[in-house]
């Protein structure tokens, strides 16, 4: 099953901030789960699941420095095979240097995930 990281921002200057943009993440999870849930070339399996760290570390944020909130999310991105980029999304350092080590499928869109999963899918069943 491939893994889809959802990137988007968490730190806000409010806590209502920060529950704000993870429940953007979390929608745009829920679209990628859905797509993957779906897909009618996957024999009524799921064939993707999202990522979503900003669940996991919600409460973390006071206590937690970017620095490593940034490496407890680079070792989940690690094993994934594509990000999605989430709307609001900013170009941070931390975001500059996770992307340049992770060597998996960036995608930016609902759709463009969509098409790359069904292709994804399509090739791992001609692979048998």
């Amino acid at each position: 099953m491939m893994k889809i990281f959802i990137v988007g921002p968490i730190k806000s200057r409010t806590r209502w901030g920060v529950e704000q943009n993870i429940r953007r993440v979390e929608e745009r999870g829920f679209s990628v789960m859905s797509i993957g849930l779906k897909n009618p070339l996957s024999d009524g399996k799921p064939s993707c699941m999202p990522v979503i760290p900003h669940s996991m570390y919600r409460f973390f944020t006071d206590h937690i420095d970017d620095e490593h909130l940034f490496l407890f999310a680079l070792e989940l991105m690690k094993d994934c095979d594509a990000t999605l980029l989430n709307h609001g999304w900013i170009e941070t350092d931390l975001l500059n240097r996770s992307l340049s080590i992770f060597q998996g499928k960036l995608l930016y869109s609902i759709p463009e995930t969509n098409d790359w999963i069904q292709e994804f899918v399509k090739n791992e069943k001609q692979k048998g």
